[in-house]
């Protein structure tokens, strides 16, 4: 394990998922995106970051990553489908000092890891720090990157299989510059925070937001959903390397868009009563911007301020909203208590034996933790799946090639991958691989 901590630290290793045809979001169905959590917010639209040097984060973001970049757009803007990342070289943002430097890492999917690592090999080969290989050395699952210069971080994984690529292709308002570029969207913007902030965070983004935050082994998970077209998440987690909070230093930015005005009026009023809005100052004012700003998380409990973020928060009527004009969002929704962090979870072997029956079925195969109590009686699994609730890697590896697991995630009650274990056999093939 160590070569991968080195290099992402303990948090970051979730980032590195199955191969090429995830359940990551798809829980199994690569072809669409599962329930998302009540209260999820619409979209992640953009990251806002300075930048020293535009030609060279150019250089790492378009030619390296494949992100599509318009040069006569304010600024520089690189587009990653319907989602962005904004660079201001003059390092300022409605007021506020930019931070040049993510503070954790941002997770991309592309189309292509392969012309990623290629392109980025030509730039500088230090900019990758690792190509992860989990079940096929042919294929890429997972690429850590680093930006010359700087120090922010990027882990991409090729989209799953299936019909979510052209999903996300057919989003935003830009649609033929779209069609050429790799990157896809960004899936996942991994904050880290100082110890014991976690539950204050969780508190802030549940009163000022009203939205889910979901508690996981990983962290503190903020959910957006465009329905079956995209889902991201801003996730939250306290690391010993982080000092306590200081006030007034530069800061990154975000943007988020509400899924309804009745929400965005409430989540004005909230910031507005407590002082924390950088603007504007009315809710007239701020439906008529369709669009208001916070960067102070406080603790409504304590009134302590316990992170620093730029938050731009819009309505779908903004003119800058990526989305096609008369977007409607339709999503199911599932209690926060039932979302699964898959396929990050690490599980333990104890943990997995008690499920093991046929009514709720678990095993391990090559590290990974699957639920296939949908795909009993649907498959044969009782030629070798007389010990439910156990690792049966040696009795699968007898009969199945390399990828089988993979093409059986697409039918409808097809397995579901739940995590991993490090103590089963066959370890090379966990989220951990390369260690």
């Amino acid at each position: 394990m160590g070569a991968v901590e080195a290099k992402l630290g303990n948090l970051s290793q979730r980032l590195l998922m199955p191969a090429e045809a995830p359940a990551h979001f798809a829980h199994g169905r690569p072809s669409s995106f599962p329930k998302c959590p009540e209260n999820s917010l619409l979209l992640l639209s953009h990251v806002a970051l300075a930048t020293a040097d535009k030609q060279k984060s150019l250089d790492f973001y378009v030619t390296g990553l494949g992100g599509g970049f318009l040069p006569e757009e304010k600024g520089i803007r690189i587009h990653a489908g319907v989602t962005q990342l904004h660079l201001h070289p003059d390092g300022m943002l409605d007021g506020s000092q930019l931070a040049q430097v993510w503070p954790g890492h941002m997770y991309c999917w592309v189309k292509d890891a392969h012309a990623v690592v290629n392109a980025c090999q030509s730039l500088d080969p230090a900019i990758i720090e690792g190509v992860h290989h989990l079940t096929d050395e042919k294929v890429i699952d997972a690429v850590v990157l680093q930006e010359p210069s700087v120090e922010n971080r990027i882990v991409i994984n090729p989209a799953p299989k299936g019909g979510l690529v052209g999903k996300i292709e057919s989003l935003g308002s830009q649609a033929d510059e779209r069609k050429t570029t790799n990157l896809l969207a960004i899936m996942d913007a991994t904050h880290l925070i100082a110890p014991g902030t976690g539950e204050a965070v969780k508190r802030c983004y549940e009163h000022f937001l009203a939205t889910t935050v979901s508690r996981k082994r990983g962290g503190y998970v903020l959910h957006f959903s465009l329905g079956q077209s995209l889902q991201q998440t801003l996730t939250f987690v306290e690391h010993e390397s982080v000092p306590p909070l200081k006030l007034g230093l530069p800061v990154p930015g975000i943007c988020i868009y509400m899924p309804s005005t009745e929400l965005f009026e409430t989540c004005f009023q909230r910031c507005s009563d407590a002082g924390i809005l950088k603007g504007p100052s009315t809710l007239k004012e701020a439906k008529e911007a369709s669009e208001f700003r916070f960067q102070q998380c406080m603790d409504p409990e304590t009134k302590d301020v316990t992170l620093e973020l730029l938050h731009i928060v819009r309505l779908q009527q903004h003119a800058e909203c990526p989305l096609p004009e008369g977007f409607v969002v339709q999503r199911e929704t599932i209690a926060p208590e039932l979302v699964i962090d898959t396929p990050f979870t690490e599980l333990t072997l104890p943990e997995v034996a008690v499920h093991n029956t046929p009514e709720d079925a678990w095993v391990v195969i090559n590290g990974r933790v699957y639920d296939v109590t949908d795909w009993v009686g649907v498959h044969p699994w009782h030629i070798i799946m007389g010990d439910y609730g156990k690792d049966i890697s040696a009795q699968w590896n007898i009969v199945h090639a390399p990828g089988t697991w993979e093409d059986d995630l697409a039918y409808p009650k097809g397995p579901r991958v739940l995590g991993y274990v490090q103590s089963a056999s066959n370890p090379r093939h966990s989220p951990l691989a390369g260690a």
